[in-house]
């Protein structure tokens, strides 16, 4: 071969390698440009705020209101509010912080390519003292991917710079709870319950894809569930195993029961009780106890311990059609007081740390493996020690009520068709009842006190007041 014809065949294959070079590049931009433009973080639009100081709630009561801005929001996704200091509605695909006392928009997160399912707080005020500790904090919003509501983030409420986010198997029918350092997503078959950082404790019910085997208490659904420090609670209906509803208890966080061998996924209740009654709702919960309305034999509210052994029945009166609301029961926290609305009916549950007396009996005082042929073990002696329990007690309930209260100057502000009630916390007697004009004439209000403001969150719409001490 003549060197002429070996540099003619090496620049052939030199341009050969470089068509086929440019084509690779050609097809792997293309590529990426394609992933770029139906990709999550081009559908993503997070315009963020400044950080501004936590309002400082007031510690006078109103005594009278003055309307500062209203707002429409999406009719079925409703609004939020954080006592950390935003009032937060919605679109479709978006979640918008507003200022609290005047109405403009401090930060917005959107996703064009998801509808919003849920947008929720666990941030409540309780009076003068805002929601702290390794809890999941801040604004919850939930986007549906696929068939599901799959998609968790939580914004911080004074910047709406994303913070934490998961994805979960959520049912679009679900709904969202939180109670003490724990928030999760309810369906009527499945709870999936997190922590701080969106970090899952629990997944309890039919679980769609369990990397455990024989997770235990399937087969049920959920009426009611209610969560607390240590403990949450459902009301469940399990037709194949009782004719009448169960409550279960369940430690939040399976480390509380076994710090060295745990599971997210399998289920060892604290206790499964047959409340023998055909409906029921939970209106207190403790670290120890739970409060449940029930129907039957007759209507009472019964205080279960988490051993499962019945505390107190107590009798009550309630407006026919209490049993008749779907979902869990709306609650929320005020200076230590548990409210619960019941359709038009508002409870109040107190809390008092109760002593009681605790036995156990050892079954042996020897290892059986160790005791000589036809010898038997002696029984230990019981023992018998004092401790204490955090007990749910009813303190009051009225009727016609159109949402969950607020706190300000160590009283309860209760919404009615009318206006706002203040009634004593305690005792629930309202002595002085402030006039509102809602032109839509909402059946629902929910309250939250942010500083000096008050927001009413009426379904499709926001309204805040300033409060006059």
């Amino acid at each position: 071969m003549t060197p002429g014809t070996s540099n003619t065949a090496f620049a052939r294959r030199r341009r050969r390698d470089l068509v086929i070079a440019a084509a690779i590049a050609f097809v792997a931009a293309a590529l990426a440009g394609t992933i770029y433009f139906t990709s999550d973080i081009r559908a993503v639009t997070s315009t963020n705020a400044p950080e501004t100081a936590i309002p400082r709630n007031t510690t006078r009561v109103p005594t009278a209101l003055r309307q500062l801005w209203t707002q429409p929001t999406d009719q079925t996704l409703g609004a939020a509010a954080s006592a950390r200091g935003v009032v937060v509605t919605t679109d479709q695909h978006s979640v918008i912080g507003r200022d609290p006392a005047t109405g403009a928009q401090r930060w917005i997160y959107s996703r064009s390519n998801r509808d919003l399912c849920a947008v929720y707080s666990s941030d409540v005020t309780g009076g003068t003292k805002i929601s702290a500790g390794p809890g999941v904090r801040g604004i919850i919003a939930i986007y549906r991917h696929g068939s599901q509501c799959q998609e968790v983030v939580t914004l911080d409420p004074q910047t709406g710079a994303r913070k934490y986010q998961r994805t979960i198997p959520g049912d679009p029918s679900g709904t969202m709870i939180s109670g003490g350092p724990y928030a999760g997503w309810l369906s009527h078959d499945l709870l999936d319950l997190w922590r701080n950082e969106l970090y899952r404790t629990y997944q309890y019910g039919n679980q769609p894809a369990s990397p455990e085997s024989n997770t235990g208490h399937t087969g049920c659904t959920f009426l009611d569930a209610a969560t607390t420090d240590q403990q949450f609670a459902t009301v469940e209906n399990c037709p194949q195993t009782s004719p009448t509803l169960r409550l279960v208890m369940n430690w939040a966080d399976p480390r509380d029961k076994k710090p060295a061998e745990w599971s997210s996924y399998r289920s060892e209740p604290r206790a499964d009780i047959d409340t023998g009654a055909t409906a029921a709702r939970i209106l207190g919960i403790t670290r120890d106890r739970v409060a449940v309305l029930v129907n039957a034999p007759v209507t009472a509210l019964v205080v279960y311990d988490a051993d499962g052994s019945e505390v107190s029945r107590t009798p009550v009166t309630v407006p026919t059609g209490v049993f008749d609301i779907t979902g869990p029961t709306p609650r929320t926290t005020l200076d230590e007081v548990q409210y619960a609305l019941l359709g038009a009916t508002l409870t109040a549950v107190t809390v008092e740390t109760r002593t009681v007396k605790v036995t156990t009996t050892p079954t042996t005082t020897t290892t059986p493996d160790l005791l000589p042929t036809g010898s038997t073990a002696a029984s230990a002696a019981p023992t018998v020690t004092s401790e204490d329990r955090d007990t749910p007690v009813l303190a009051w309930q009225r009727d016609k009520v159109i949402g969950l209260p607020a706190a300000a100057g160590g009283n309860v502000l209760i919404p009615t068709a009318t206006g706002i009630d203040i009634a004593n916390r305690i005792e629930g007697t309202t002595f002085r009842s402030l006039t509102v004009s809602r032109p839509t004439k909402p059946t629902r209000v929910d309250l939250l006190v942010i500083g000096s403001n008050l927001v009413e969150l009426r379904g499709n719409e926001v309204a805040v007041y300033g409060m006059t001490p």
